[in-house]
């Protein structure tokens, strides 16, 4: 049995990492975890614990289904590349995917997850794009998670993780790709991945995952938000006796409930002829180091 992590997803928040990762797991060869990210390389605390410890919370099953290979999430990890040495370091044949979004479409998308979630206090996008830099600043304790322009800035994640990886050690897959054709994208990893392909996902690939919603109450998120952050001091010392495992459970539970249907506004042209500017450079320099053709993100 190996107790390694053999596949690796991360790239940018919002881009459909959760879907590549659910569709995947259609798979028999592979065993993956039920929470949204396996957070244990981009964060400390989870870190210093051992690997053993992060078996036993994302992948408790495991010592029943000895022969599937391990595939894990996190889209942070795509940011830091202290993270990305930890996961190199862990397994240096680890296969990472990352996984990108045209940044526009991204950052909108971002925002309105953050306000769902109880980090971002904004009442519109255009407020929320103008606090960045002084959110940045003071580190704000959601800065990662409200960072709509730095995190749609690709090209020195992208770089910093081929020079860890080199080529072959690394797939990107473009989010337009998952959307128009998941069956293909799944077929082509798995065949990277160098797993027999003996079984389709049949409709698995049809559900939609991630679905947009809104809080029904504000001020529950944010206590949420609030409570399960790692900057909280009773988080940290319930942590010590409480097992991460239950209050996973416990705080998927608490969201769930309080979510509801929402369906975003389209955003305005004038913001959107902004962010076209700010992310030109980027994106080009971007098309040239994956060598694909980006000039649709628009």
């Amino acid at each position: 049995m190996s107790d390694k992590i053999d596949f690796f997803i991360a790239g940018a928040a919002k881009s459909g990492t959760t879907s590549l990762l659910r569709y995947l797991a259609g798979y028999d060869e592979v065993m993956t975890h039920q929470q949204p990210e396996m957070t244990f390389f981009s964060s400390d605390f989870e870190y210093s614990k051992g690997f053993n410890y992060a078996l036993g919370r994302y992948f408790p099953e495991r010592e029943t289904c000895a022969t599937q290979k391990l595939i894990a999430k996190d889209a942070t990890a795509f940011y830091e590349q202290e993270f990305a040495s930890r996961i190199l370091k862990h397994n240096d044949n680890v296969k990472l995917v990352l996984v990108l979004r045209n940044p526009i479409d991204r950052a909108y998308s971002s925002y309105w997850y953050s306000r769902r979630r109880g980090w971002e206090n904004k009442a519109n996008f255009e407020e929320a794009l103008a606090a960045e830099s002084e959110r940045n600043t003071k580190k704000d304790v959601y800065w990662g998670k409200t960072a709509y322009l730095f995190r749609g800035v690709y090209y020195p994640h992208v770089k910093n993780i081929l020079e860890l990886t080199g080529d072959d050690g690394l797939r990107v897959v473009l989010q337009e790709d998952l959307k128009n054709d998941p069956e293909e994208v799944c077929r082509s990893l798995m065949e990277w991945f160098g797993l027999d392909l003996e079984e389709s996902l049949g409709g698995a690939t049809s559900k939609k995952l991630n679905i947009a919603g809104a809080p029904r109450s504000v001020l529950v998120a944010r206590g949420i938000a609030w409570f399960f952050s790692a900057n909280n001091p009773v988080k940290r010392t319930l942590r010590r006796i409480i097992p991460l495992k239950w209050s996973d459970n416990v705080k998927r539970n608490l969201l769930a409930m309080n979510d509801k249907p929402f369906t975003p506004p389209p955003m305005s042209e004038e913001v959107r002829e902004r962010l076209r500017a700010y992310f030109r450079e980027h994106n080009q320099k971007l098309s040239e180091l994956i060598k694909r053709d980006l000039s649709h993100w628009k």
